[in-house]
């Protein structure tokens, strides 16, 4: 019986790694997989197919009652938001083929891997290890994705880094751009979790700290203003629950350390660009675009965006707000998102059921903006995917996410709650201002993840007071 489960806990780690890797992958259908079934896009596919089977397998047992007041009630509710998404998509199909015919491809892969994410988690509910060990296995993943990329990256500038790596094993060959899949988003995680274990003792580690620094300094180089704020205000938020006297001087030590990094990749990166005499000036015009980006307000494509809305036959009623001087430095300062969320309300035929996943790319590919084509925030992706029904369960599982950050209680393993709090909230507020959580992703998988491991300790800590 142990080695039973001790085998079943190691194939859900392992497809819980392959998942995480599926995130990078080509979408593609099971046609496809079938004439080349040797790929890494296989994955989504065949974790769903075996967890599903023991899903189905404990339904069977009768093992389980669902009660809403446990863990069920959250996956209830992310199983419930991403179903409007099949709903939308369903609508796509009979209302709206130019859309389906885009999205339908992409849309039911990430369906297919979220669903399969959802189960796994789903069916380790009540696994403690199996939730410790994935914590873990998470940020080791994230070290290897990190590094793999940096260090075979033909190209690595302030917000983006071209990177091609081939695999013939799983037929896994793709040219990345780091800002777009998470690169600046993990060193954040990686930055917290090294701090977390860097003042978890009564002394402060300074190796330890210094590697969160450089961490702190990639996300400087990789993130823009908001996320490097996010940044900021979640150390500010982990250096004052400790015990330390000297709070502010660790804030600052870590600030000042983040930004030595920050700046000399600066400098190297321009003195590189200036020993490569070819095509020299277009590449220092770029590098000193992307340098600016904590701070710059540039918007590209902006104007392009602004013209689709200008010939919009309902653009009359926005124009005073959209020609206002104050409303252009919100935008400009929000880097062209104003304008986006503007954009998609004005173009979004479906707003009762929307049109699936990743329809927020086919609305702007039929109007033919293909620049910053993301709807640039959770709220709008998801009035876009699944319309106002969608809405409404976005709105309370945001309700569901505060309610368990501020009353979850977790007395022991205190350094493990700030982390895993100081996650929650890192994910909620990039949802403001990127799709985040609500698609497939880093940032789902993190969340998904946190809310059921502090579920879990804190029902853990009400059991031992009872």
């Amino acid at each position: 019986m142990t080695l039973n489960k001790s085998l079943k806990n190691f194939y859900h780690i392992t497809c819980f790694v392959l998942l995480y890797f599926t995130i990078f992958s080509h979408p593609k259908s099971i046609i496809e997989l079938t004439k080349n079934p040797v790929s890494i896009s296989s994955i989504p596919y065949l974790v769903f197919m075996s967890q599903l089977f023991f899903f189905l397998k404990e339904c069977a047992n009768n093992s389980f009652k669902l009660n809403l007041k446990s863990n069920y009630k959250l996956l209830l509710i992310i199983i419930a938001l991403f179903l409007s998404q099949t709903i939308g998509l369903f609508n796509a199909y009979l209302n709206n083929k130019s859309i389906f015919n885009y999205t339908s491809l992409e849309a039911t892969y990430y369906l297919t891997s979220v669903s399969a994410y959802i189960l796994l988690l789903f069916n380790n509910k009540e696994n403690y290890h199996f939730l410790h060990k994935a914590n873990i296995v998470q940020i080791i993943i994230f070290l290897l994705i990190l590094f793999t990329f940096i260090l075979n990256a033909k190209q690595i500038s302030y917000g983006a880094a071209d990177v091609k790596i081939k695999l013939e094993l799983l037929n896994f060959e793709k040219i990345y751009t780091a800002n777009s899949n998470g690169l600046g988003r993990i060193s954040v995680i990686l930055a917290l979790f090294f701090l977390i274990i860097s003042i978890s003792k009564n002394k402060l580690n300074y190796y330890i700290f210094i590697i969160a620094t450089f961490f702190g300094g990639i996300t400087f180089t990789y993130e823009g203003k908001f996320n490097t704020l996010i940044l900021v205000v979640l150390v500010i938020y982990i250096i004052s629950n400790t015990n330390y006297k000297n709070k502010i001087f660790f804030f600052i030590f870590f600030l000042f350390l983040s930004l030595v990094i920050y700046f000399s990749n600066y400098h190297y990166q321009k003195k590189k660009i200036l020993a490569d005499t070819k095509n020299q000036i277009s590449k220092l015009n770029n590098f000193k675009y992307n340098t600016t980006r904590i701070i710059n307000t540039n918007v590209i494509g902006d104007s392009e965006i602004l013209d689709l809305i200008r010939t919009h036959p309902n653009y009359q009623y926005f124009e005073y707000f959209i020609e206002n001087k104050f409303t252009n430095k919100i935008n400009n300062y929000s880097t062209g998102r104003l304008n986006k969320f503007i954009y998609f309300f004005l173009y979004n035929k479906n707003f009762i059921l929307g049109t699936g996943p990743m329809s927020d790319r086919a609305i702007t590919n039929i109007n033919n903006y293909k620049v910053n084509n993301d709807s640039a925030s959770a709220i709008t992706y998801t009035y876009l995917t699944s319309g106002f029904l969608g809405l409404i369960l976005l709105f309370y599982f945001y309700y569901y996410l505060i309610k368990i950050f501020f009353i979850a209680k977790i007395e022991k393993n205190q350094f493990s709650k700030i982390y895993i709090k100081s996650l929650i909230l890192l994910i909620f507020t990039r949802a403001l201002i990127e799709n985040s959580f609500t698609v497939w992703g880093i940032d789902f998988c993190v969340l998904l993840l946190s809310i059921i491991s502090i579920k879990y300790y804190s029902n853990k800590v009400n059991q031992n007071n009872s």
